[in-house]
């Protein structure tokens, strides 16, 4: 069975946040038509800070920073550079511990790593040539450790095969990995620590290649996780699924146009009841910008029209 993009998400708490991400930047629409159409989007977050990650024309992997206000996104804000059209995947401890994974020119993984926000730097995974499909996306999960930090990294490979890359085990922990088979399913497989299992059909069809994102929290202390995917359909909607628990999926509230190859990053805060999810997209502001939207007090917003370098 040939599998198509995917996405993954780990379950653990999440982090609570105390403001929407305000507008920003200077708009420059010069400097925006430097993003790739159909970029990898990648995004990651503290209690209150975002970092967001795509690719620019020249193979470029850039930055863009929320820090009560936008900055980053030019090109002095390039951490790697990456085979053109690469997907892009991101991962982190509280923004303490940030890897970014990509595919270079040889098809081959590769890493870019910053710890305690310091400069970045080349991780260990160029050294071991993991070679995948030229077609792959990227998915990656972090879960911190007392000792040693914890990561996994999903690629498809030639045989359209998703293989699991790992750096130390990953214990007491619920992973989900969704992807897109060839009679155009959004399905779902779960590892409880165990073994993985099939955890059904979330989207019975979604466009062909359709862009995909998952983010999970808690609605109450103890309660089981809720989960949300967002997916594209055949005219070019970013629409949203959602389950408590995984007993049912269910249609989201999010419904939004983006352009044709536009793909999707999600990310939550929040925890104990609040949510505050953050969708970035490419809808056609100055074109090629990256647009925020926000599930906020029980509806959806725009955040800030485009990211720097906007």
């Amino acid at each position: 069975m040939k599998l198509l993009y995917f996405t993954v998400l780990l379950q653990i708490s999440l982090f609570s946040a105390s403001s929407l991400a305000q507008e920003g930047g200077n708009n420059t629409e010069l400097q925006v038509q430097q993003t790739l159409p159909g970029t990898g989007i990648a995004a990651v977050n503290s209690v209150n800070l975002l970092r967001i990650y795509s690719q620019d024309t020249s193979g470029g992997i850039r930055e863009a920073r929320f820090e009560g206000y936008w900055s980053g996104g030019l090109a002095n804000d390039t951490i790697a550079k990456a085979r053109a059209n690469s997907s892009i995947a991101a991962a982190s401890d509280d923004l303490e511990l940030i890897r970014v994974y990509y595919l270079l020119p040889n098809n081959t993984l590769g890493e870019a790593a910053s710890d305690s926000q310091s400069r970045w730097y080349t991780g260990s995974l160029n050294n071991y040539n993991f070679q995948v499909a030229s077609h792959s996306r990227l998915a990656a999960v972090f879960v911190p450790s007392i000792q040693r930090p914890r990561l996994r990294i999903y690629a498809q490979l030639g045989d359209n095969t998703i293989q699991e890359f790992g750096y130390d085990g990953l214990r007491r922990s619920t992973t989900r990995l969704y992807f897109q088979t060839t009679d155009r399913h959004v399905v779902e497989r779960v590892y409880d620590n165990r073994s993985w299992s099939d955890g059904g059909i979330v989207v019975r069809k979604a466009k062909s290649r359709t862009p995909l994102a998952a983010t999970s929290f808690l609605l109450t202390p103890g309660n089981p996780q809720s989960v949300r995917v967002y997916y594209g359909n055949e005219d070019n909607r970013i629409l949203e699924k959602g389950t408590e628990g995984g007993t049912y999926w269910y249609d989201g509230a999010f419904e939004h146009s983006a352009i044709p190859s536009s793909q999707v990053a999600a990310v939550d805060w929040g925890n104990g009841g609040v949510f505050n999810i953050r969708l970035y997209i490419q809808d056609g502001a100055f074109k090629n910008g990256i647009s925020e939207w926000a599930w906020f007090r029980r509806s959806w917003r725009r955040g800030i029209l485009a990211i720097p370098p906007a």
